[in-house]
């Protein structure tokens, strides 16, 4: 009898712990919301970066019900809490104010991070679009806003303007909107947009002339906040 109880203590022990494991797990789960638009948002899940439209579900239980330039409304276990941009969210529904939680850190040869707290407002083209002005390496080009890139996208006919090296990148496959081509995964050293700038960013080179703008995709994107003006129409982007 003892032998047998001593076992179910130790069943009921390594129970608790697991139990005691997921709820830690779960307590420890984060998700920051870092663009706001009609019917979507940019949010940052446990350090990947998502896009989640209206009815979309996280791991975690947490329901888009509602998203607009004021905020998203999520809805978890019954109850709608609505949150504003850059405001972190774990499973244990406590929230943090911006500037409480870092996603990633930049820094320059001095070891000074690079902020501003200026807001970057990008407005709708005729075509639908946000057209906006980037530097990549010090250099000017033209740039598409593109939430569903993963990374900056721009051709090797552009990176040989810039001076970038691409072919030591790493060789990829990447499917495009003409079909599969050969593509080239690097790092570039810095890329600002207005007076908010970013080192160390990924991006990936095409070989070819496409595409003909460069694509600022979520390599970039993902670190900044981003708010979409529903009566302007117009993006504002922020440190």
């Amino acid at each position: 009898m003892e032998k047998i109880f001593a076992n179910k203590s130790r069943l009921l022990l390594l129970v608790f712990m697991f139990a005691a494991m997921q709820a830690w797990a779960t307590t420890n789960s984060s998700m920051q919301v870092i663009g706001l638009f009609k019917n979507k948002i940019v949010a940052v899940i446990d350090g990947q970066q998502q896009v989640l439209k209206i009815g979309d579900t996280t791991s975690e239980g947490f329901t888009l019900v509602e998203a607009t330039s004021d905020g998203a409304v999520f809805e978890h276990n019954g109850k709608k809490t609505k949150y504003n941009l850059s405001m972190q969210i774990n499973s244990s529904y406590k929230t943090v104010q911006p500037g409480k939680f870092v996603l990633k850190t930049d820094k320059t040869s001095q070891g000074k991070e690079k902020t501003s707290g200026k807001v970057i407002k990008i407005e709708l083209d005729q075509d639908g679009q946000y057209i906006t002005t980037i530097k990549i390496n010090g250099a000017a080009l033209t740039a598409l806003v593109d939430t569903g890139a993963n990374t900056i996208s721009l051709s090797s006919n552009q990176a040989k303007q810039l001076h970038i090296n691409y072919t030591k990148g790493r060789l990829i496959k990447v499917n495009t909107a003409s079909g599969a081509t050969t593509g080239y995964s690097i790092e570039v050293d810095e890329v600002t947009l207005g007076d908010i700038t970013k080192t160390k960013v990924a991006a990936v080179v095409l070989e070819g002339e496409d595409p003909k703008t460069t694509l600022l995709g979520m390599s970039f994107l993902g670190r900044v906040s981003m708010k979409f003006d529903e009566k302007t129409k117009t993006l504002e982007i922020s440190e």
